[in-house]
């Protein structure tokens, strides 16, 4: 469901029609809103309904703390060695924060046999305890991510930093070196700023790579500019935003959620809209809570490895 479908249709739900008070940029700011509400029900029906993944490597000791990924909400597990088959471990969730100093007495190799770290998360990072314990491998985080906000896809910052730069390579290519550019990119636009040369914006018509994008109008040259320590803006049309997939059979919610808002901004009654907006939470609280028909089986109380050293916590 594309972001300017929504946008219509939040006009037409709350009877705003061709009203140009309301411009695009502050009904996406309720759709927004209603989003992240609706983040929440899947958050607090189903913890496991959507799910990302993090992976990482460690090199050591040196490696015991971890920043977590920008996005990050609530972890559910962590898992060594996640694309080895036969060597693939979870790793136990540290139980009590009070007892992070109990795993410092033995350091043993990561292998069967040996002593596993237990991990937590303080901040913005995951932290392993004891750090001496930790090993050289690859892990994979599986976690539930936060509402990512229609405002940050729509226009977005480039950062630029010391060595990057954005150069004019002829015929309308440009190289922005820190860009990550994707298909959700065309028919936005970038602008540069503190060059004389390059200073514009230019529409990007083509996505080459995740740096290189076909833009016009064209300075003509193949000039190098670099900006230490700015960022610049970056456009994205709204048709080029969607809802993500696995809430698109409701976004009926983001649509009364809006059409409430601009209501109540205008004064007018928002009772119909109210009771159909509560619907719909139980309608979507009851169906995501059900996917799983099932019980689902209990974590293991065991150790896994059957070594004596995992046993008595939940995995």
């Amino acid at each position: 469901m594309a972001l300017d479908d929504l946008i219509a249709r939040a006009r037409l739900e709350s009877g705003l029609r061709n009203n140009a008070y309301y411009d695009d940029a502050a009904i996406v700011r309720y759709l927004d809103a209603g989003g992240a509400e609706l983040a929440d029900i899947f958050t607090n029906a189903n913890q496991h309904y959507v799910i990302s993944t993090f992976d990482f490597a460690t090199t050591g000791p040196s490696s015991a703390v971890v920043t977590l990924p920008a996005d990050f909400q609530q972890g559910h597990s962590l898992e060594a060695y996640p694309d080895v088959p036969g060597q693939t471990r979870t790793i136990r969730y540290l139980p009590n924060w009070l007892n992070r100093n109990a795993f410092v007495g033995s350091v043993f190799p990561f292998s069967p046999g040996g002593y596993y770290p237990v991990y937590t998360f303080l901040d913005n990072k995951l932290r392993f305890y004891p750090p001496q314990a930790v090993p050289a491998a690859p892990f994979r985080l599986y976690y539930t991510p936060q509402w990512t906000s229609f405002q940050s896809l729509v226009t977005r910052a480039i950062t630029l930093t010391t060595g990057d730069g954005v150069s004019d390579h002829g015929l309308g290519t440009w190289l922005i070196q820190a860009g990550a550019f994707t298909s959700l990119d065309l028919g936005g636009s970038f602008t540069v700023t503190g060059d004389p040369v390059l200073n514009g914006t230019y529409l990007i018509g083509e996505v080459n790579s995740a740096t290189i994008v076909t833009a016009t109008p064209h300075t003509a040259g193949d000039t190098d500019l670099t900006i230490p320590g700015a960022a610049m803006s970056l456009t994205r049309p709204y048709s080029s935003v969607s809802l993500p997939a696995v809430m698109a059979p409701w976004s009926e919610y983001l649509v009364v959620y809006a059409a409430i808002a601009i209501n109540t901004d205008r004064q007018r009654g928002t009772g119909e809209l109210e009771r159909k907006l509560a619907a719909l939470k139980v309608r979507i609280a009851s169906t995501i809570g059900q996917r799983q028909e099932e019980p689902q089986q209990p974590p293991l109380t065991r150790d896994a490895w059957g070594d004596g050293w995992g046993g008595g916590g939940w995995y």
